[in-house]
């Protein structure tokens, strides 16, 4: 199965360089140019963390959607 998404920040921007990471595991991604992040993870109930400097962390569970958007 597969996750994907977009992150901004509280302006709308999107964010380069955010790391994904599924809580639990070694598996992760990082944000594209666009904000953009894919992975594969073994379902959609998963929790993701979300981390990147000068911004809190943020975790969001997927709750079993596969397009998980965070500001």
């Amino acid at each position: 199965m597969r996750i994907k998404g977009t992150v901004t920040d509280a302006s709308g921007a999107r964010l380069p360089g955010v790391n994904v990471i599924v809580q639990g595991t070694l598996t992760g991604a990082t944000t594209d140019l666009d904000g953009k992040y894919s992975l594969e993870v073994p379902d959609l109930n998963v929790i993701l963390t979300f981390s990147f400097i000068g911004y809190a962390q943020q975790t969001v569970a997927a709750e079993g959607k596969a397009v998980v958007n965070v500001i």
